[in-house]
């Protein structure tokens, strides 16, 4: 099945290593998913092919990644949790 996801990504502006400013303005983007699960994003009005995890690092900027999240990378971050303290709690647990 294939989907097309529009990304909103807010402007925003960050200091650079030499002290100056640099505003990134507000966008658009546009993901696209074919059948085979190969993902592209319109540059210029032409899909130019990228990989899995380069439309979740542009689509982790927009606006409403939670929603995208959720409806499109269920497992995104699902290892990411920290792991559980194994140390025993309780004399008998040795």
């Amino acid at each position: 099945m294939s989907k097309t996801i529009i990304a909103s990504i807010n402007a925003r502006t960050m200091r650079l290593s030499n002290g100056k400013m640099h505003s990134f303005p507000a966008r658009t983007e546009t993901l696209m998913q074919d059948d085979a699960g190969r993902w592209s994003i319109l540059l210029l009005g032409n899909p130019e092919a990228i990989t899995e995890a380069e439309a979740i690092d542009v689509l982790r900027k927009a606006s409403d990644w939670d929603a995208i999240r959720h409806e499109h990378f269920p497992m995104y971050g699902f290892h990411d949790t920290p792991p559980r303290d194994r140390t025993p709690s309780h004399p008998s647990d040795i």
